[in-house]
């Protein structure tokens, strides 16, 4: 790889990065507002039950909440949070995923009471 095609991955990287946060700085503010845990929004986005999020299921829900992104951007993002390559997400997948970018998970779990 020549040093331009490298520039670019990395800007691309960047650029997929500053947009996760943005997502997950979002979804953050919706669960304080509407004082709702972190596993609520998670079965919430979970939408046939099986205990996973799949990319389409994240793809739905991020247009419904204003986000544009297309189904390579969300599959990027899923890819970046599925640890075990399964091709979806568990909730300790997005659990980890959160505080690996800095999030306080801790005060988004247990009582939705207590989140307010």
């Amino acid at each position: 790889m020549n040093y331009i095609d490298r520039v670019r991955e990395v800007q691309k990287e960047r650029k997929d990065r500053t947009m996760q946060n943005e997502i997950f700085d979002h979804l953050i503010k919706v669960l304080r507002q509407k004082n709702i845990t972190l596993l609520q929004v998670f079965e919430e986005i979970d939408d046939d039950r099986n205990g996973y999020i799949e990319t389409n299921e994240l793809h739905d829900l991020l247009e419904r909440v204003g986000f544009t992104i297309n189904e390579e951007q969300v599959f990027e993002l899923v890819k970046t949070m599925d640890e075990n390559t399964d091709g979806r997400i568990s909730y300790h997948e997005m659990k980890n995923y959160l505080v690996s970018l800095g999030f306080d998970v801790e005060s988004l779990e247990g009582d939705p009471k207590a989140l307010a």
